[in-house]
């Protein structure tokens, strides 16, 4: 039975936090190395739990911060720690909801296998609710790489080999959120891994108010810097495919599109221009840009002076039948794009109402 290392970052968790530990010790596969990482919490009872779980089960590893990394740091941490042949995260306001999650996917792992991809219930208003986030006729089956790289890229649904870590020299990004993207894009690039799809056991990720997701507006510059660490991996190593991955992944950034009223005109201006830079080192077409950050982002940008500089060297070199099917052909993908770039547009105008 291998050594399984499981990295939790506690961080004013502590209402959820007994709950996810529990989840983990009461795991029926019993080699664990569970490495609970206090992110310089400033709150006394995440500090109190986490002590007490360490004195009454010896495979608890306990380390505190002094200075407060985010969740990334915090999984670094662990990682330098980590003994195990195998390796996983637990966020701590979440937990395992079958007490043999890590026994039945643990034991499918072969030379052949790179990452045990677990099946995930969101946790809604205290309802679980099934994600979709696999299709279910991949359950309990070996997906190849090029089907996986699509997948939800958060770290927590997975169960890695270690030694990949170190032989590929993959870390988090501290300090930013979102750094699940970065770290998994890396990833991807790097192993080119197979995974198998572990579907009838679950992760239970909990849905809070005040989690990350819920208040994006506050962290959009993290979105340029993440995404530049990204294209440096990808300037590494040169491919077709790692550049139309990254242009893929770029279309999270379609939730700027949704919280541009939060930001202020500063903000703005800074954000588009840095986008636009890395679109362009990108190499990114307007045909791109459409299929991949889709026509609401596209219509955001469009008449901005840096993205109207930008592509007015790609429309020269455009072939006018091209730029006419892409554009002009009436069938229906064209149809709800002018639909979609009209509604748009009309709330674009709206926003600029506003502004002024």
């Amino acid at each position: 039975m291998e050594k399984l290392s499981i990295v939790v970052p506690v961080y004013n968790t502590y209402p959820y936090l007994r709950e996810c530990l529990d989840s983990i010790i009461n795991q029926t596969y019993k080699n664990l190395e569970i490495i609970i990482v206090n992110d310089a919490s400033p709150y006394e009872e995440d500090e109190i739990i986490c002590k007490e779980y360490a004195e009454k089960d010896n495979r608890i590893v306990y380390i505190k911060h002094t200075e407060n990394k985010f969740q990334g740091g915090a999984r670094n941490t662990g990682i330098k720690a980590a003994t195990g042949k195998y390796i996983t995260f637990v966020d701590s306001d979440d937990y395992i909801y079958n007490n043999t999650l890590y026994e039945k996917s643990i034991n499918q792992f072969t030379d052949d296998i790179d990452i045990i991809y677990i099946n995930t219930k969101i946790l809604e208003n205290e309802k679980l609710v099934d994600t979709n986030w696999i299709k279910k006729q991949d359950f309990d089956k070996i997906i190849i790489y090029d089907k996986i790289k699509h997948y939800n890229p958060a770290v927590w649904c997975k169960i890695f080999k270690s030694k990949d870590f170190i032989d590929n020299d993959l870390y988090f990004l501290e300090k930013l959120k979102f750094e699940d993207l970065d770290f998994w894009y890396r990833y991807l690039i790097k192993v080119k891994p197979v995974a198998y799809i572990c579907g009838s056991v679950y992760y239970v990720y909990r849905q809070q108010n005040l989690s990350t997701m819920h208040n994006i507006a506050k962290y959009l510059a993290d979105y340029y810097y993440i995404f530049l660490n990204m294209i440096r991996a990808y300037e590494e190593n040169k491919t077709e495919d790692n550049r139309l991955l990254l242009i893929e992944y770029y279309g999270h950034l379609r939730i700027i599109s949704n919280n541009i009223n939060f930001i202020d005109n500063q903000m703005y201006v800074l954000l588009v221009s840095n986008i636009c830079d890395l679109l362009e080192r990108m190499n990114v077409s307007e045909k791109e840009f459409i299929e991949y950050l889709g026509a609401d982002f596209y219509q955001l940008l469009f008449y901005n002076k840096y993205v109207y500089n930008m592509f007015q060297i790609t429309k020269s070199k455009m072939d006018e039948k091209k730029l006419k099917y892409i554009f002009i052909k009436e069938n229906i993908f064209t149809y709800k794009l002018k639909r979609e770039f009209k509604r748009v547009l009309k709330q674009i105008k709206g926003s600029l109402k506003w502004r002024s």
